[in-house]
């Protein structure tokens, strides 16, 4: 019976962390959090580049191919006479 309620006095013990240790947990996190929001901006940043260089890229093609048409449309058609 003895063994039992010094089981259960093993069980209620409570380890406290100190007030330290909680603030340089707190600003690890929110240290990582600020990394991630980062990286996630640059990504972003990143795609936004991509999409404006490839939005372009068809721009100038689209472009090319109208002057191209233009061009056909203004040279006389020698086979058909």
């Amino acid at each position: 019976m003895k063994e039992e309620e010094q089981e259960g006095v093993g069980r209620r013990r409570r380890r406290r962390r100190s007030k330290k240790k909680k603030k340089k947990k707190k600003k690890k996190k929110k240290k990582k959090k600020k990394k991630k929001k980062k990286k996630k901006k640059k990504k972003e940043k990143e795609k936004k580049k991509k999409l404006k260089v490839y939005s372009e890229g068809r721009e100038n093609r689209a472009q090319v191919h109208f002057i191209s048409v233009q061009r056909e449309s203004a040279r006389p058609d020698i086979w058909s006479t």
